[in-house]
């Protein structure tokens, strides 16, 4: 095969998985977005030669990822870049063991072992510090519902058994000679017609049990990087959710929910029924007793100078001491507590440094003996000197 039509089957292939993630909108193009890079594979296999096919397989999944997940880039640079790079690169490994036990094993196991791979990568990816769950292949079925009932069984994990196994039955399909090919073609459309005809009858004949509340969600729509946190006050943006509540008949609502730190600036946890901002709040749900607000928050925690400190906890520059920044949510009632959650799955890069004690002494390793690197007397050594510099440190100063 050509270089030309290797990086063609490469592209293709990215292209596919943008188009089909919701922000392309074509979900159905998620059952043949694999299909180019499979072919690519197959073709390494056949030719018995795989120097190459890592690299395509990266350009696949790097493109794939910064079309979908470029806008992490908004919040943090060095954060953005870190997962985009990263999480192309962990998706490459799993393909290349896949192509590794096709070599070796053939069709039936490496294609197995191409699911099994996969979905392993995706559960970890779920559940480590460097959790990235935006690509989780099942995820590009959140814009069609009346597919996928039956991920209250299977998870999401689910959907991406269904996406592979989709994927690799058409690819077979297409190495497949003309006498076997009508029968792997209904094997094909009875993997994709039976699982949405489950789904949908049990979409349509659900029916809801249970007691029935009434919800008011609002969302202000407050631009986050110009007025957010610096161009309107707490009070201001506070008033424009309770204005937007108001237009639904509060009197009539169990719960009002409020936007993730609809409270931009940081509230000190140990004083929080001293701010104007939970007065405002408190005064309004005075008027509407039988309502329950949830709102999103800013906190901090101050620590005891006897308190045992979290492996998140910070330091004060310009004093002694150590507290704790939370993206919480307040739970308010009339003439109760107030109530506190922080949030606890946070992202990784922009919201929290994955394992901080490794990315803070590898900042340090490279900052003092990187200069190795520097005076190499190479423009190579200066340049992977830089790389790893900038990397480490944008990455922990994320927070």
């Amino acid at each position: 095969m050509t270089r030309n039509k290797k990086f063609f089957l490469s592209v293709f292939s990215a292209l596919l998985l943008w188009a089909c993630w919701p922000a392309g909108g074509f979900t159905s193009l998620v059952f043949i977005s694999l299909v180019p890079l499979l072919l690519l594979e197959h073709y390494a296999v056949k030719d018995k030669t795989n120097k190459t096919l890592f690299g395509y397989t990266y350009l696949t999944f790097l493109l794939w990822n910064g079309a979908t997940t470029w806008w992490v880039c908004n919040a943090t640079l060095g954060g953005g870049l870190f997962a985009i790079f990263c999480n192309a690169l962990f998706m490459t490994v799993v393909f290349q063991l896949f192509h590794v036990v096709h070599r070796r094993a053939g069709d039936v196991l490496g294609y197995s072992s191409l699911i099994i791979f996969w979905l392993a990568f995706e559960y970890l990816h779920l559940h480590w510090e460097l959790s990235w769950p935006w690509l989780t292949l099942g995820n590009v079925f959140s814009t069609q519902p009346m597919w996928i009932q039956w991920y209250e069984w299977t998870g999401s994990l689910g959907g991406s058994l269904w996406i592979l196994s989709v994927n690799i039955l058409i690819t077979q399909w297409l190495l497949t000679g003309e006498e076997k090919r009508r029968k792997k073609m209904y094997s094909v459309l009875l993997l994709i017609v039976i699982p949405c005809a489950v789904s949908a009858i049990r979409y349509y004949t659900y029916t809801e049990a249970g007691k029935t509340i009434r919800v008011v969600s609002t969302q202000p729509n407050i631009d986050p990087y110009s007025e957010k946190f610096s161009g309107m006050s707490n009070e201001e943006q506070i008033i424009r959710v309770l204005q937007l509540a108001n237009l639904e008949s509060p009197d009539s609502a169990d719960y009002i929910l409020a936007p993730e730190t609809a409270i931009a600036n940081s509230l000190w946890e140990s004083e929080l029924e001293n701010y104007s901002e939970i007065k405002l709040l408190r005064s309004y749900i005075k008027a509407y007793p039988h309502v329950r607000l949830i709102i999103g928050a800013s906190t901090n925690k101050l620590y005891a100078s006897d308190e045992k400190l979290s492996a998140t906890a910070r330091r004060f520059t310009q004093q002694d001491g150590y507290y704790d920044s939370y993206n919480t949510a307040l739970f308010i009632q009339s003439e109760k507590p107030l109530q506190i959650f922080h949030k606890s799955k946070l992202v990784p890069g922009v919201e929290r440094m994955p394992y901080p004690k490794i990315f803070w002494l590898s900042r340090k390793i490279i900052n003092k003996y990187g200069w190795h690197f520097r005076k190499s007397g190479s423009a190579t050594g200066a340049y992977r000197f830089y790389i790893l510099r900038f990397c480490c440190n944008s990455t922990c100063h994320l927070l």
